[in-house]
């Protein structure tokens, strides 16, 4: 974070750990809402330097966009387990628990949604991968105050079972979803992307909308001073989706 201009640096708390992100307000007098864009920690996707780019493109739309960082730290029982485990011993998804990553990302979101809940206009959550996941799961479970709309890109979590139940996480949404597929490279989103769509339809989410971008966009992030072309599709996958909502 300390690379990014101090100016568009903001601190809050949730629970009781502090967390920084960065704040871009809306360049034109007619303001839209908050955007919070959850940025992975990561090389491809919605990463916090695309997650800024996101926001210098939003922004001229009307958009005041938060870029919130969000970390999976390893649970407190896999350190344990990596010191009794052997060579041949299965520690897939041991280092992750679902329920604490859950559970601080409930925090992570709803303090920044109340950190802005003086601004005007709609309130839009913009999030990839594990994350975009765990947050169809809080909203359908009721435990995250809901905002006015989704964009997810890519949603997966690398458990069989948890992974089959996003479908049914979209369809339990009671607002407006873009699914954008194929923005990353991972067998776990791509397994349930009928799925999605079709859970969606039948349950007759009419703001429910599948989008695929290019897989090849997704680790590009473009030269200085250049949008790259998963910014720029992204984006105007969202200004698109909105302006239909009629936003």
């Amino acid at each position: 974070m300390a690379r990014y201009n101090e100016d568009a640096r903001v601190s809050f708390l949730a629970g009781q750990e502090e967390y920084t992100a960065l704040r871009y307000p809306a360049t034109i007098s007619m303001r839209r809402g908050i955007a919070v864009v959850l940025a992975e920690i990561g090389y491809q996707g919605l990463t916090v330097q695309s997650g800024e780019l996101l926001a210098q493109r939003m922004r001229r739309w009307g958009w005041d966009v938060v870029v919130v960082p969000v970390v999976y730290p390893p649970s407190e029982e896999s350190a344990d387990e990596a010191i009794t485990s052997n060579p041949f011993s299965d520690n897939t998804g041991r280092w992750l628990s679902a329920e604490t990553s859950r559970n601080r990302l409930a925090s992570l979101t709803t303090s920044v949604l109340n950190q802005f809940s003086d601004k005007p206009g709609y309130r839009l959550i913009i999030c990839q991968g594990m994350t975009a996941a765990q947050i169809l799961q809080l909203t359908a479970l009721e435990q995250l105050a809901t905002p006015d709309a989704f964009v997810v890109l890519a949603p997966f979590w690398p458990e069989a079972e948890q992974n089959r139940q996003i479908a049914r996480w979209i369809a339990d949404t009671p607002i407006p979803v873009l699914d954008i597929a194929g923005a990353l490279s991972n067998h776990w989103s791509a397994k349930t992307v009928a799925q999605r769509s079709d859970n969606a339809r039948v349950g007759l989410k009419v703001d429910y909308r599948q989008r695929q971008l290019p897989e090849a966009s997704a680790g590009a992030i473009g030269i200085q001073g250049h949008t790259s072309p998963f910014v720029t599709r992204l984006s105007k996958e969202i200004y698109g989706w909105t302006r239909y909502l009629g936003w």
